[in-house]
């Protein structure tokens, strides 16, 4: 059974309450700018035709609905754009030139940074989060940049989850278990929006575990639900434990690294390609948590990334007037 992620809704405005009241000759317009949270065009249109026309399917009405909702949404547009402007002037804090930094530095990885984590008092495996490879956000996962300067750092006692490669998962399998051998491990997806394309990673090791991938969610986050990551291998290179799996999947429950054999808890290091989900299952045991900024589709270092409908300048990819 294969573990399909439930399409998130969407908001087409979420503006604050009462916006449409900084036009007075929109009165109907008040109601539809109230947020509808998770609702659709769909929603907009029905709950516009109702105001307009006390529920009546008529041409006149349909018409009079669109332009409230049209004029809601731009009203919200210039009233957001305006409202950023502000904030990006008040925006001195120190907490706002670290954020700025990070994204300057996204496309160096920082291994270095888990080694002085690690050295702090305090018990549980250092978090490094590879999140620019995040498949939760659209990322490959099979990028091996974050995992080759871990490697090249010399960390040691690393668990790392996880890279989807089916190819590198069949060859393990032919490998076997107690046995060592080399993979060109990942990279065998190129990502043409990023102008980068794939480098598989050698890689040679002992197979440490072979599984069905299959295991059910203990952790607060989908409870219950059968995950299927397709046929699953851990290699396992002295220092660092990589699982192979066929499927893309995002760790956010300790049954992604349990289920083949790995306890995270007992790990000095737990690598994940993870932006978010990853506090619902791993955060309660993190000593300390380190992002590794490597390559891919779901970086924070948006200057790599091209934007072809977006009005500028913008924050944070134009410098901004003091």
């Amino acid at each position: 059974m294969r573990l399909d992620r439930p399409t998130p809704s969407v908001a087409f405005f979420e503006g604050p309450r009462g916006v449409a009241a900084r036009h007075p000759s929109d009165r109907l317009a008040r109601k539809i700018a109230t947020p509808f949270p998770g609702s659709a065009a769909e929603d907009h249109l029905r709950e516009a035709r109702e105001v307009a026309g006390g529920g009546k399917q008529s041409a006149a009405g349909n018409r009079l609905a669109r332009r409230v909702v049209q004029r809601t949404f731009q009203v919200g547009d210039r009233l957001a754009d305006e409202a950023g402007l502000r904030r990006v002037g008040a925006m001195r804090t120190r907490e706002a030139r670290d954020l700025e930094g990070g994204w300057n530095e996204c496309r160096v990885a920082h291994p270095e940074r888990a080694k002085e984590a690690a050295a702090k008092p305090g018990s549980g495996p250092v978090i490094l989060l590879d999140h620019c490879d995040n498949c939760g956000s659209g990322g490959t996962q099979d990028d091996m940049t974050a995992i080759e300067a871990v490697l090249r750092a010399g960390l040691e006692d690393v668990a790392a989850f996880g890279v989807a490669d089916p190819q590198a998962v069949e060859q393990l399998i032919a490998i076997g278990v107690g046995r060592r051998g080399t993979v060109a491990l990942g990279g065998k997806r190129d990502m043409p929006s990023i102008g980068v394309k794939g480098r598989p990673l050698p890689v040679s090791g002992v197979v440490r575990a072979i599984t069905d991938g299959e295991f059910v969610i203990r952790g607060p986050m989908y409870t219950g639900v059968r995950v299927a990551m397709g046929r699953t291998a851990v290699i396992d290179t002295g220092a660092v434990e990589i699982v192979v799996t066929e499927r893309n999947h995002e760790p956010w429950d300790l049954g992604c690294l349990q289920s083949v054999g790995i306890e995270p808890r007992a790990k000095r290091f737990v690598l994940l390609k993870s932006r978010v989900h990853w506090r619902a299952g791993f955060k309660p045991i993190a000593k300390a948590v380190v992002d590794l900024s490597g390559q891919g589709v779901t970086t924070s270092d948006y200057s790599i990334l091209r934007f072809d409908k977006l009005r500028r300048p913008i924050y944070p990819l134009d410098k901004m007037p003091d």
